[in-house]
């Protein structure tokens, strides 16, 4: 049994809640199972390993809201950490680190910028030994500010540069930027926005005669019909998303498992047959983190997953297929009994010698305890160079809580009565029966993702970004994510993606 303590401030900084947030990562990145307990100002994790980790927290930044950080890699030891310094550490060493990589790859930084790089330093090393000055911790938080800031604007200048170079060299962004329309709202849903090249048509709610079981085909292709041609990439699917609480209308889970997999290799072959042609996409399956909602083991997704896939390649071998990972930094792992990361379900399929061809990353953010919580744009830069090496396309599938109407609006979305027992039900009672962290407000979420949609764009990997959902609806699964509210107003994530999408149709950068 390893163990690791650090000395846990009483500071504003960390709130409350900062604890159930806490794991560590290895050398691979993946989060090992841990037990967090804080007592007497120590914060102690016990893990079944005793290699070195990092340790990750979120931390309120004010000018960006809480912030997933973390420590450098840290061997054990029987003296606590002073967690404060090892924070501050570890962020400036992954700004260093990533300051020096990119500009031996060609960035051009101002000498300002190395110049605030050699003062964090400085006042990080005085700081390490004025262990007794008054002000030394909340000094340690205005440094750890600074270098988040620097951060930001590194990561900007960085993706602005890329996207510069890539529209110099290839003429434009072939990026996909689309969204996802779930079956309830494709029926008045026709008419899309001109900064819109893709978009995802759900089949969950496909009717199946079970008696035969023979699919509704025609009614599918009646209502895919009035998309083609209108998008430069009409994608089909998911067909199965092992993320929902729910399986889709055609996958009864009171089947034998034998039985479950005949009728996904029909479906999935029947969808090949009747629905997709040229420049249509098959996106298979979606959630597969190896922690099902559906009570379905890793073993039973990845297999109806490997049958759905080998039934699409044995009627069409041309048909482009997507297949999706929720939380692909695979943190839910820290807390969970069993479960499997991302990658490894990845590599396992590619493995199989399937015909994948893109791998789509769901960050679903904000969101709590099912989502993923918001990280600086660096950490988003490890994720997609750390997924590219399986050598497959990215499609980076986002979402975020955006409630402009008010708590009110949010309390209808979700179906709760906003009056309590004694009066008005709190915001944060509200946002923690949502299942939304609310971690940043929505300046700050908008301001987070127009930062992290640039990194994104400016990878090379990643082929395509979609929004998790176009309309907000009562009763879906993460509330109030939706580009459009209930009554379709665009939101301000709206405005952002559609501000995204024209940049790349005409060919210049943000």
């Amino acid at each position: 049994m390893g163990q690791t303590k650090f000395l846990f401030p009483d500071h504003h900084r960390f709130s409350a809640r900062a604890i159930e947030t806490v794991f560590m990562v290895g050398l691979d990145q993946i989060p090992w199972p841990c037990s967090v307990k804080l007592n007497d100002g120590v914060l102690t994790i016990e893990r079944n390993t005793n290699d070195s980790g990092r340790l990750f927290l979120s931390v309120d930044i004010p000018k960006y809201g809480e912030l997933l950080l973390s420590t450098a890699t840290l061997p054990e030891r029987q003296a606590p950490y002073d967690l404060a310094i090892e924070l501050v550490r570890g962020t400036l060493n992954r700004l260093n680190s990533q300051l020096f990589l990119w500009c031996e790859g060609g960035l051009k930084v101002s000498d300002d910028l190395l110049s605030k790089n050699d003062g964090f330093r400085d006042q990080f090393a005085e700081l390490i030994f004025q262990k007794d000055s008054a002000d030394r911790l909340d000094r340690l938080f205005h440094l750890l500010d600074e270098i988040v800031d620097q951060i930001f604007e590194l990561c900007k200048l960085f993706a602005d540069f890329v996207i510069d170079l890539r529209i110099e060299h290839e003429g434009s962004i072939q990026s996909a930027i689309g969204f996802i329309l779930n079956d309830r709202i494709q029926q008045y849903e026709a008419n899309l926005p001109n900064w819109v090249n893709c978009i995802s048509l759900s089949v969950n709610d496909v009717v199946i005669n079970r008696a035969s079981h023979e699919f509704d085909w025609d009614a599918i292709k009646a209502n895919m019909s009035r998309y083609v041609g209108k998008t430069q990439v009409l994608a089909m699917g998911p067909m199965v998303d092992f993320s929902q609480r729910r399986p889709p209308n055609w996958l009864r889970n009171d089947e034998t498992f034998e039985l479950q997999r005949q009728t996904a290799a029909n479906f999935a072959r029947g969808f090949a047959r009747h629905l997709l042609g040229k420049n249509q996409l098959a996106y298979v399956a979606a959630g597969l983190n190896g922690i099902s909602q559906q009570s379905k083991s890793f073993s039973h997704q990845l297999q109806i997953t490997v049958d759905m896939l080998e039934a699409v390649d044995s009627v069409r071998t041309d048909i482009s297929t997507l297949v999706s990972f929720d939380q692909p930094w695979g943190e839910r792992i820290a807390w969970s009994v069993g479960g499997t990361h991302a990658m490894h379900i990845a590599d396992t399929l590619l493995r199989h010698g399937l015909h994948i061809s893109s791998f789509g990353l769901e960050v679903n953010l904000d969101y709590w305890p099912h989502g993923s919580l918001a990280r600086d744009p660096l950490h988003w830069v490890d994720l997609i160079d750390q997924w590219s090496q399986f050598g497959v396309p990215l499609v980076v599938i986002l979402s975020a809580p955006m409630f402009e109407s008010g708590y009110a609006g949010l309390s209808e979305s979700v179906g709760i009565d906003s009056k309590g027992q004694n009066g008005s039900m709190d915001s944060q009672t509200l946002f923690k029966k949502s299942g939304i962290r609310r971690c940043m407000t929505h300046m700050q979420l908008y301001n987070y993702l127009e930062s992290v949609i640039r990194v994104l764009i400016s990878k090379p990997i990643v082929n395509g970004i979609l929004w998790r959902q176009w309309r907000d609806e009562p009763e879906q699964r993460f509330i109030a994510c939706g580009l459009v509210d209930q009554n379709g107003e665009l939101k301000s994530l709206g405005r952002l993606m559609e501000q995204i999408g024209t940049v790349i149709h005409k060919k210049r950068v943000m």
